[in-house]
């Protein structure tokens, strides 16, 4: 399940987006649950046209606000001794850019 919600005053924009995952059968069989999760995102716009800057923003995203911990993907097993493999997902990432348009 997943909800986005996006605001514009200008000259910012802002959003958020959440998504959840519900438990996950690991196995064939059922018989390993790897828990569920929920990650938040932010992403904010600020636009530079007011400086003389058309067609420029800078903007700033951040991935999962709340440094949640979870598997981002599971190689599922016949069973529970079979060779299943988790790989954690991202942590909190925070990235910034300026867009230049010509």
């Amino acid at each position: 399940m997943a909800a986005e919600v996006q605001a514009s005053f200008d000259p910012v924009s802002i959003g958020a987006q959440v998504k959840h995952v519900g438990k996950r059968y690991v196995t064939d069989v059922n018989d390993l649950i790897a828990a569920g999760y929920t990650t938040v995102d932010l992403d904010a716009r600020f636009d530079l046209a007011f400086a003389g800057l058309d067609k420029t923003f800078f903007q700033l995203n951040v991935s999962n606000l709340f440094n949640e911990r979870y598997f981002g993907n599971l190689s599922t097993g016949t069973s529970s001794a079979s060779t299943t493999r988790y790989t954690f997902g991202a942590p909190r990432t925070v990235i910034g850019s300026v867009h230049f348009e010509f």
